[in-house]
């Protein structure tokens, strides 16, 4: 799949080390991709399978899975954000969208569809129709200026006058990592919340929800408004502004993809105490605004790792970006360790260096040497 690779260094206080934060995004046309994105995915990949592979996530029909939904990460399907050290290709913590591009099961439904007994959960079906005011605008690169306090008010506004399919689903996948904390995982969730990684699915509309989205935009009398907001948005670019926004939000060709709906997770972990309940849960219920499990169970009923406790939360997506992207951003211990994103002439060279083609060179011979029964 075509990938965008966008990368944004960062410091934080009391740290004397530099960051990147790395987003991969998905895009149809080839023009648009990333020359360097397959070889990075395919770095990441193989850490994410390095310490799956360490702590036994890679065996058994749990394992199966997991190497499905790597291979999914490493071709650029899924929307993702990672951190790392500048000029190093470790990563410190990782988050990926796991989206639907055809009609298939999201990774958590494939591991652990209904039974006749019950036990584990039953598949979703989507149901796609049109609805207003669900769209955000994410973090604008190349006009900038859109980012300001003033135009977030506008671009709020002029969210509230679009029209979209949603009924699809996402899931969150993969919060692992050399250096998990609390910090990585804000930047991790101000990218989703800044590039719309969440938002939408690969999923097309079929004909039927096609002819209803026009529908709801043909008969809805909000059409005339639209320039005059778009008109006072602060942009050397006004008139393309006011052009595009009206087109944007009145054609229905420039909604391609079926938007998210709902959020779930995919958490799972060793359960503890006579509940036996999953600490890992717990922990991030608490700290990004969770709320209890749509599904709770334990593993070993044909599928999964033999013992383990599974949780599966959902969330609208309003919900998700309400309280869960921003929950972090309200926590105490946080506030005095804000990231400061550097400049590009503020860059700390070596970013994407020669160690990065290395190391997958690296990473092949020693994939290489093992088939073959080396140490």
């Amino acid at each position: 799949m075509p990938t965008r690779h966008i990368e944004e260094q960062f410091t934080l206080p009391g740290d004397p080390r530099t960051f990147s934060r790395h987003v991969f995004i998905p895009v149809e046309d080839e023009r648009f991709a990333s020359p360097e994105s397959r070889e990075l995915l395919a770095i990441l990949a193989g850490e994410i399978g390095d310490d799956a592979r360490e702590k036994g996530y890679l065996e058994g029909p749990s394992g199966v899975a997991y190497r499905r939904e790597l291979e999914y990460l490493a071709k650029g399907y899924w929307p993702l954000a990672y951190i790392t050290e500048v000029g190093s290709w470790h990563v410190l913590m990782h988050l990926a969208y796991a989206i639907r591009w055809e009609d298939v099961p999201l990774p958590w439904e494939q591991r652990f569809l209904g039974d006749d007994d019950g036990i584990l959960p039953e598949k979703i079906k989507s149901s796609f129709k049109p609805g207003i005011g669900s769209h955000s605008f994410p973090k604008f690169q190349h006009y900038t200026e859109l980012n300001s306090p003033h135009n977030r008010e506008i671009l709020l506004l002029l969210s509230l006058l679009r029209w979209e399919l949603v009924g699809e689903r996402v899931e969150f996948k993969f919060l692992v990592g050399r250096e998990p904390s609390l910090i990585f995982l804000r930047e991790l969730l101000h990218a989703t919340s800044e590039y719309g990684l969440h938002k939408y699915s690969g999923r097309k509309p079929d004909e039927n929800a096609t002819k209803e989205l026009e529908k709801a935009i043909g008969t809805f009398p909000h059409t005339p408004y639209i320039r005059g907001i778009a008109r006072t948005l602060h942009s050397p670019h006004s008139q393309v502004m006011e052009d595009f926004f009206y087109q944007f939000l009145t054609d229905p060709s420039l909604q391609p993809f079926v938007a998210t709906s709902g959020v779930y997770g995919h958490i799972s972990d060793e359960p503890l105490g006579s509940l036996q309940e999953s600490p890992r849960f717990r922990y991030l219920e608490r700290r990004l605004n969770l709320p209890p499990s749509l599904y709770s169970f334990i593993e070993g009923y044909g599928v999964g790792r033999v013992g383990i406790r599974t949780d599966i939360p959902a969330v609208t997506t309003a919900y998700f970006e309400d309280h869960v992207l921003t929950s972090l951003d309200r926590c105490a211990s946080l506030q005095c360790r804000l990231a400061t994103y550097l400049d590009r002439d503020k860059w700390v060279p070596g970013s994407l260096t020669c160690a990065l083609h290395l190391s997958l060179i690296e990473r092949k011979l020693r994939e290489f040497h093992q088939a073959r029964g080396g140490p």
